[in-house]
């Protein structure tokens, strides 16, 4: 199994295949020839008909049929030669913590109008690898001329797209990197890279959400507490075009895959940017078409102390722990699949909310949580802990509850910070049976009811404190 997240090869074909086109006749072109020649086969039956000849329309007809096709081919093969040959790629770059070297995966389709000998080489060690489908038993070759320096010798290629896989490591002469720091809106930080790069729909991505983030032109960039992408949403923009769509695609893959949750394993600034050169070399008629997902880990820096800190959800990762008075786990809450499980019974459990280490000693002043639940709950109580006493304090507490519920935190005593940065809260929910019914047999029959919490999502502000 592969320690590193990627995009997958099954992914990004289709999108590859979406950047190229085939050019077709017009509508209005293809009826006009269609009803010239209706009109022009009517107006030769009349004129046949007058003199008394119309047994020639039995002749005249597939003639008049065959130089209709005739000219419909030759139109559909000039558009067809009007389309450029074309690399499209969807890459996916990762820069590496701590070094200047960056990791490219992708996929390629190499489209082309007419059957021959492909021309594929490398001058800089990026790697490309061809579906060889359908090529069997036809001799092709890969030719090492250096170490970094190769080529395809007789690789045939068809009309149409020949996908292929692509990569490249390679050591960038500056480093790519972004570094950001906390503040009463949020992140701000700055992106170092190249200016051709020309970042867009850009995002702050954790294990556990995805802020949006706006880059200015000089590489600064914002991530707001108030921009929080919902589960279901990928990208800021509220009207998607098609290469948006595709990049949502992408995204979906990558952070919403329910059998990968180990990408991201630490903060990473995600945007997209023109595809990269690695070094590959095709014939010089050919087009360069597609997009890249650059991921470039985001390092962390604490503001001064007494600076006021807004904390977004996908910022504070919470897992269920041993609550006071060792009340043990009840699998309310999966974080290994960040899934919330269903309940049919009443449950309550200890959440430990963490708040990034390198902005600790941090004094909570308020808080918001906002949780979504879905089916007979009965009763959702939110609770914190008084140190003091080692007690939880029911803070808010409500019947029958439906859709999204909001919580303002203003109880300071309730919302202690340990010196590790861990927050406890407890959810309770669900409604136990009468002890009359439950001390009864259960009919097989009944239909069990099942509740549960669809999504749960804390905000913070804090200020940061001196170190005791």
């Amino acid at each position: 199994a592969q320690s590193e997240p990627r995009l997958t090869p099954a992914t990004l074909e289709p999108l590859v295949r979406e950047y190229v086109g085939y050019s077709i006749p017009p509508r209005w072109q293809v009826i006009g020839l269609l009803l010239g020649f209706g009109f022009l086969l009517a107006a030769v039956g009349i004129w046949l008909l007058r003199r008394s000849r119309l047994e020639f329309l039995g002749i005249i007809s597939p003639a008049l049929a065959i130089a209709v096709s005739a000219i419909l081919v030759c139109l559909g093969w000039q558009h067809r030669q009007s389309v450029p040959a074309a690399v499209a790629s969807v890459q996916f770059v990762r820069g590496l913590p701590g070094t200047d070297d960056i990791r490219v995966e992708g996929v390629a389709g190499l489209f082309s109008s007419d059957a021959g000998i492909a021309t594929v080489g490398s001058k800089r060690g990026g790697w490309l690898m061809p579906d060889m489908s359908g090529l069997e038993g036809k001799t092709r070759r890969m030719v090492w001329t250096d170490l970094d320096d190769w080529q395809w010798e007789n690789l045939p290629e068809s009309v149409g797209l020949m996908s292929a896989t692509l990569q490249q490591s390679s050591r960038l002469p500056e480093r790519l990197e972004a570094r950001a720091t906390f503040g009463p809106e949020g992140l701000s930080g700055r992106l170092h890279a190249s200016a051709a790069l020309d970042p867009t729909d850009a995002m702050l991505a954790t294990r556990d959400g995805r802020i949006a983030v706006e880059i200015g032109a000089d590489g600064t960039f914002v991530a707001r507490s108030d921009a929080v992408l919902t589960a279901d949403q990928f990208l800021s923009a509220g009207l998607l075009s098609d290469e948006q769509h595709r990049r949502q695609r992408a995204l979906v893959q990558l952070l919403n895959n329910p059998q990968r949750r180990d990408f991201p394993t630490e903060p990473q600034l995600l945007f997209w940017s023109k595809p990269w050169s690695l070094g590959l070399q095709f014939a010089q008629n050919r087009q360069t078409l597609g997009s890249a997902l650059v991921a470039v880990p985001l390092k962390l820096e604490r503001p001064p102390t007494g600076t006021a800190v807004s904390l977004a959800a996908p910022l504070l990762p919470f897992r269920e722990t041993v609550g006071p008075n060792d009340i043990g786990t009840t699998g309310l809450w999966d974080y290994r699949r960040l899934e919330w499980q269903e309940k049919s019974s009443a449950t309550a459990s200890w959440l430990r909310f963490q708040i990034p280490s390198v902005l600790l000693p941090v004094a909570v002043q308020r808080g918001r949580l906002e949780i979504r639940v879905t089916g007979p709950v009965g009763r959702l109580e939110i609770a914190g802990l008084r140190p003091d006493s080692n007690e939880a304090v029911p803070l808010q507490t409500w019947t029958d509850p439906v859709g999204t519920l909001i919580l303002e935190m203003k109880d300071l005593a309730t919302l202690p910070v340990s010196a590790d940065g861990g927050l406890l809260l407890r959810v309770s929910a669900g409604q136990s049976p009468p002890p009359e019914q439950a001390t009864s047999v259960t009919d097989p029959d009944t239909k069990v009811s099942y509740w549960r919490i669809e999504s749960l999502a804390l905000e913070l502000q804090v200020i940061t404190t001196e170190a005791q």
